[in-house]
């Protein structure tokens, strides 16, 4: 079972949150799967940090993979050589406890209240 958290504008243009879950089944080598999911289209997207977009209803549905999914799915890709520089860049507190490094917690907190414009807390 894999914990998801549905993100949208509603029609009373707030943002909604809903905490769902995915079943998984047993798969043919021994991993786990979702259900299938009907597509016409699937595109990947990397932007800029900050975002280059104002705040938006998106036009489609989106779906967000979780670091755990690249960390279990590519181990072999999460290495200074392939990936793992640029995940760095990205999410710059990668790999660092925010539990243990309170000065990290609170650059992460200050990064993220920056781009999302809202109060830091």
């Amino acid at each position: 079972m894999i914990r998801c958290i549905r993100i949208w504008t509603g029609d009373d243009r707030n943002s909604h949150f809903q905490e769902g879950f995915l079943d998984l089944e047993p798969g043919r080598r021994g991993d786990v799967l979702s259900s299938g999911m009907a597509t016409t289209t699937v595109s990947f997207e990397e932007t800029a940090s900050g975002g280059a977009f104002a705040w938006h209803t998106a036009p489609t549905r989106q779906l967000v993979m979780a670091i755990g999914v690249l960390q279990k799915c590519f181990p072999d890709e999460l290495t200074d050589g392939a990936w793992l520089p640029r995940l760095r860049e990205i999410i710059p507190s990668y790999g660092i406890s925010l539990i243990d490094d309170a000065d990290v917690l609170r650059r992460a907190r200050a990064d993220t209240a920056a781009v999302l414009k809202i109060e830091n807390v």
